[in-house]
């Protein structure tokens, strides 16, 4: 004897079983907050997802501290050595300051240059270029002070770094960085992707369900130009990227939020051109 199915039935019951899957789903995607950094180079994301791990999720681990040691010795040593190597025609180094540039043009290692790197960041000479650093198109971290400042602390053999030395290390994001953290009840999921030319192809991966896009840009790049072509401004970039992101078909959010990041490194900078372009 043969038992008869009915197929139209059969269908319908998994056609509504897989519905329901979908809905439950859609519910569970809508209870998380997906936000997505955006922005050129150097904004700062890498930095505000720092700031969000150490607020809201587990923090800085003992063994990524332990990698920042590295890391800041060499982005000290290393954002010298860029503002020396300057080839604009306007710098020149003091000739008693050639000593000193010369030991840390050299130099493999922080350990060795400690001494020189200090007079040379005291020196007014020097303190000058750097906070004149975009008219000589030098592209060093806008806290490259700050590492020559904590050079000797940096090179001691018991350094260990704090949560504000691992904020101000510098590492260029290479592909997708995502942090995920609990915040009354609500789960926030962070996405940052390299700002540079060359990684922006990789922020169509991380369109899906996202809630808000924060796009950050730094005020004290007024007077910067891109590290990819000496002869673009950082400000047209980030304007021109600002607009190309905000009409683009695939950028479809809920809400747009504004970030604009670094008006402490603004301050700090002399603002002799900004003036100028104000009036």
């Amino acid at each position: 004897m043969f038992s008869c199915v009915n197929r139209s039935s059969f269908d319908s019951k998994k056609s509504q079983k897989i519905d329901k899957q979908l809905k439950g789903e859609k519910r569970r995607q809508e209870d998380i907050i997906k936000l997505l950094l955006l922005g050129p180079g150097d904004a700062g994301k890498s930095t505000f997802l720092k700031q969000l791990n150490i607020l809201h999720s587990e923090g800085i681990t003992d063994s990524s501290k332990a990698n920042y040691v590295k890391i800041l010795r060499d982005n000290c040593l290393n954002s010298m050595q860029l503002l020396l190597k300057c080839k604009h025609p306007n710098f020149k180094i003091p000739s008693e300051l050639q000593p000193d540039s010369n030991m840390v043009l050299n130099a493999t290692d922080l350990d060795n240059v400690v001494d020189n790197i200090e007079k040379l960041s005291n020196s007014q000479f020097i303190s000058d270029v750097y906070h004149s650093r975009g008219f000589y198109k030098i592209h060093i971290p806008c806290v490259s002070e700050y590492y020559w400042n904590n050079a000797r602390r940096f090179s001691s053999d018991n350094f260990l770094p704090t949560n504000e030395d691992i904020i101000k290390g510098r590492v260029k994001t290479s592909g997708v960085q995502t942090l995920d953290f609990m915040k009354e009840g609500v789960k926030f999921t962070v996405v940052d992707v390299g700002g540079q030319r060359a990684e922006r192809r990789k922020w169509l991966h991380c369109f899906d369900n996202v809630t808000a896009i924060i796009y950050l840009t730094a005020l004290d790049d007024y007077d910067m130009f891109l590290e990819e072509d000496d002869d673009l401004s950082r400000f047209d970039e980030s304007l021109s990227l600002w607009s190309e992101v905000t009409s683009s078909q695939y950028f479809k959010p809920k809400s747009w939020i504004l970030f604009l990041n670094k008006h402490d490194s603004l301050k700090k900078k002399n603002c002799t051109n900004l003036i100028t372009l104000l009036l």
